[in-house]
């Protein structure tokens, strides 16, 4: 199954989880010691959601940046 089947079927929360463990929990140990490493990561799943998943699912809420990091809190 292609990835983007997966996210076509996806609730929100499956879509957040899975942005997750993408962007922030499978990065190196070095990568989560600086705070600013970790704000990167955070960047890149906004712009993978906004820019692939959004694509897919278009009915999904857009976000920008600072809206999804507060709303998402590292994705919990």
């Amino acid at each position: 199954m292609q990835a983007s089947a997966v996210f076509i079927s996806a609730t929100f929360e499956e879509i957040l989880d899975d942005l997750s463990s993408r962007f922030i929990i499978n990065v190196p140990e070095a990568e989560l010691s600086s705070v600013e490493r970790i704000c990167f990561q955070v960047e890149q799943a906004h712009w993978f959601y906004e820019d692939f998943i959004r694509e897919l699912r278009p009915e999904l809420p857009s976000f920008q940046l600072k809206t999804f990091s507060a709303r998402n809190i590292l994705f919990t």
